[in-house]
């Protein structure tokens, strides 16, 4: 047993050993999205013989690999629709978004009770996450009409659970509404490419140790104010979700975020 499991090449490597002893045909994640990019990533490369350190140079694994159930324990699994495993280097701290050639997972089970135990503090942290995974898949350079229309549909309900998650964290209808959230930004973000913000983040997770969701939401406010988006139409769509009830519709997104 391993405290505190993530996804880095010295944790992948004694997997993928303990999963081709075991001569497995199925993968089983339970966890955060640590653990899910982990269970792709000892999936895609169990059946061959990859290592860890083949697998960060290349970028890549181009086989099908084994079948995955994936069980998150919360909200927060950003990569749940898209075929990609975060990977980090055990020694230098450099991280990678691994490309899987085909969608990883056989079935996701969604179980609100899950998180049901987690603090207000955590619960806050997932639904920021998601709330920016969602604003940045609906800018994305790639964003289409029908991820507009669901990525617009995650930001406002994970505002919502933003905006509820002092005193209805503990409660059970609270879950059901994280999960459909996570599962509509989910799906945002499988149709468009993730954003400056995530890869950003991801990398100050590998490097620094800093929480992701933490480093996300700190960023995003900036990378709305930058060059990037500068004069795109759709932040006064994003301003007038974001904006709370009291203040003037029209703030611009990246104060109403902060």
């Amino acid at each position: 047993t391993r405290i505190g499991l993530g996804c880095d090449t010295e944790t992948l490597d004694d997997a993928l050993s303990l999963a081709r002893g075991a001569h497995a045909d199925l993968i089983i994640g339970m966890g955060g999205e640590k653990v899910m990019s982990l269970a792709r990533l000892i999936a895609a490369a169990s059946s061959r013989e990859l290592y860890a350190g083949d697998i960060l140079n290349d970028g890549y694994v181009d086989t099908p690999g084994l079948p995955v159930l994936e069980i998150p324990s919360s909200g927060r699994h950003s990569l749940m629709c898209r075929n990609e495993a975060h990977l980090i280097d055990r020694v230098s701290g450099n991280s990678a978004l691994i490309q899987l050639s085909a969608f990883p997972a056989c079935t996701v089970i969604m179980d609100e009770s899950l998180p049901r135990f987690m603090p207000s503090g955590a619960s806050a942290m997932s639904a920021a996450s998601l709330l920016a995974a969602s604003i940045e898949a609906y800018l994305s350079p790639r964003a289409n009409f029908l991820s507009d229309i669901l990525a617009l549909n995650a930001v406002e309900r994970n505002c919502a659970l933003l905006r509820d998650v002092k005193k209805l964290f503990s409660d059970p209808e609270y879950r059901v509404r994280e999960t459909e959230a996570a599962i509509v930004t989910a799906s945002s973000t499988g149709m468009t490419e993730s954003g400056p913000g995530m890869i950003l983040s991801l990398a100050l997770k590998g490097s620094t140790g800093v929480p992701k969701a933490s480093a996300y939401t700190i960023l995003l406010p900036w990378i709305l104010e930058s060059a990037l988006h500068s004069g795109s139409p759709k932040l006064q769509n994003l301003a007038r979700i974001l904006s709370p009830p009291e203040d003037s519709p029209g703030e611009a997104p990246a104060k109403a975020i902060r």
